[in-house]
């Protein structure tokens, strides 16, 4: 039913099925870290839920049809962004505030240990210091983990159910991609003011990454919106520019893509031949683009063209073409053997009269812009990949233990556990590399060579994984029905898109070489 408003219209529906009361979760105001339940305001509705006004028409509507509402609360777990806590934080041992939460001294000479070795309900330790000695005690926490519970749910909810008619359709619905921006996982980086979630910590983007590539439903492409597309918002747009598309990109409804492959060049943005001519107070548009992923749905579509035609790539500029601009026509939704949910499309543009306010970053400047975002985007595929291999490797355990062959089951053969423990350590030894490139990202550390290090060893070892374990499947593997067969093909594009293995080792050997 969503939020207060949509409760509100449900409520006579509700009394015809005999209900008595209406249990709610949390709406007050919140980082949404655990569900809500982490109150940052308990005077205040979030915005994702409605206002005041909105809960005393729920109140009124219900109570005058016989109903009750009951808002679920848990007192002593309220946000670190509640203002007792801060308070609390601020004043001081000894300080009332203090009382209401759970503040202990530590243990060890200088109170350096924590006062036990409790772990969070969401894992780690369940303590935290903070600078006067004094450690709290936050079961709910961290948030990470807590977010991580918001998107299986967002999964369970909003996507799983339809994502089998997203794959006839080849194509995911509006409706799924404003679920998405309602309940907060697009636009994460970029700033509250236009509508985000205010942070640059790539681990939120992570855990999105891994989720949605466990779920099996990499059709809503919010990698490419949030990580690929994001920063060239968020980082090369003028105000006006980020005004005008910012809001939308974070609500959901303006879905977006970027234009680099061309049908005869590739990637290689030396050989790109979509040009754009400088008619003064315009752009006029003329080429085409293959493999555009989000092509169909997208509202906005970052173009890669040339605006100096002997430049070689430093002639290159960022053009942003609007959905309903005349000559701006889409052609294929190409036929895949994988992905199928995530449309694919040709665009062709005729004669578009791109205005110059739609210049995105500097002239002549797109090849610098394309390379200062790579190392992200690389570091994005490479996240997805290994979370396919674990969750591949995961699901093979099992079938491998329950399923008998000659009477035994096939766990109980010597080559099948080898292949399960060179898997499982390969995954191991990956996931920690990848883990230590996503902290260098967040420090701000994490260079070309170390992503395409990433990007490469990821991708192909999901590509192995996928293989080894659909072998061990059997005939079953093969089957569309089984997870194994869809993540097999799924998975085969990550070694290409986004920059192919031949290029991350060109990438590596060159710098480790020069």
């Amino acid at each position: 039913m969503g939020d207060l408003e949509g409760i509100r219209t449900r409520l006579p529906y509700l009394r015809d099925l005999g209900v008595d009361a209406v249990w709610l979760s949390p709406f007050y105001a919140s980082p949404q870290a655990d569900a809500g339940y982490d109150v940052a305001d308990y005077r205040a509705v979030d915005p994702m839920f409605g206002n005041l006004l909105d809960a005393d028409a729920l109140i009124r509507d219900a109570r005058e049809l016989g109903l009750r509402i009951i808002v679920d609360l848990v007192p002593n777990h309220s946000s670190d962004q509640h203002e007792w806590f801060k308070r609390a934080v601020a004043e001081g041992p000894g300080s009332p505030l203090r009382e209401r939460y759970h503040f202990r001294p530590g243990k060890g000479e200088n109170g350096e240990l924590p006062p036990n070795d409790w772990e969070s309900i969401f894992g780690g330790p369940a303590w935290t210091r903070v600078e006067d000695g004094e450690w709290y005690l936050h079961l709910f926490a961290p948030e990470h983990d807590a977010f991580r519970e918001t998107v299986r749910a967002f999964l369970a909810r909003e996507v799983l159910p339809h994502y089998a008619q997203w794959e006839k359709d080849g194509i995911v619905s509006r409706e799924a991609w404003r679920a998405a921006g309602k309940q907060g996982l697009l636009g994460l980086a970029v700033p509250e003011e236009f509508g985000g979630g205010g942070t640059a910590d790539f681990r939120y983007a992570t855990v999105l990454a891994e989720e949605f590539t466990r779920a099996g439903a990499p059709g809503l492409a919010l990698g490419l919106h949030n990580d690929v597309i994001g920063p060239y918002l968020t980082g090369l747009a003028t105000e006006e520019q980020k005004r005008r598309w910012l809001p939308g990109f974070c609500d959901g409804s303006l879905v977006t893509a970027i234009a680099m492959t061309e049908p005869g060049a590739g990637s290689d943005l030396q050989g790109i031949r979509t040009h754009a001519e400088d008619r003064g107070d315009h752009w006029l548009l003329n080429g085409s683009k293959t493999f555009i992923s989000n092509g169909i749905i997208a509202d906005l579509v970052i173009v890669v063209a040339r605006t100096t035609p002997e430049g070689g790539a430093r002639g290159l500029s960022l053009l942003v073409v609007e959905r309903g601009m005349k000559g701006f026509e889409r052609g294929r939704n190409l036929d895949k053997i994988g992905q199928k949910a995530q449309d694919t499309a040709e665009l062709f543009f005729h004669d578009v009269r791109v205005p110059k306010e739609n210049l995105l970053g500097e002239h002549n400047g797109a090849f610098g812009h394309l390379m200062t975002n790579l190392a992200q985007e690389r570091l994005s595929i490479a996240v997805s990949a290994i979370a396919a291999a674990e969750h591949l490797l995961e699901i093979t355990t099992e079938y491998v233990k329950e399923r008998e062959a000659f009477g035994r089951p096939l766990a109980t053969k010597q080559h099948i556990r080898f292949e399960i423990a060179e898997m499982a350590t390969e995954c191991a030894v990956t996931r920690t590399f990848v883990d230590r490139c996503v902290e260098d990202h967040c420090d701000g550390g994490l260079d070309a060579v170390h992503a395409s290090m990433a990007k490469w060893w990821a991708t192909e070892l999901q590509k192995r994984v996928a293989d080894r374990c659909l072998q061990l499947h059997g005939g079953y593997g093969y089957m569309s029905e089984y997870p194994v067969a869809r993540a097999f093909t799924d998975g085969r594009i990550q070694t290409i898109y986004g920059g192919t293995t031949e290029i991350m080792k060109e990438i590596i050997g060159r710098s480790l070489l020069s």
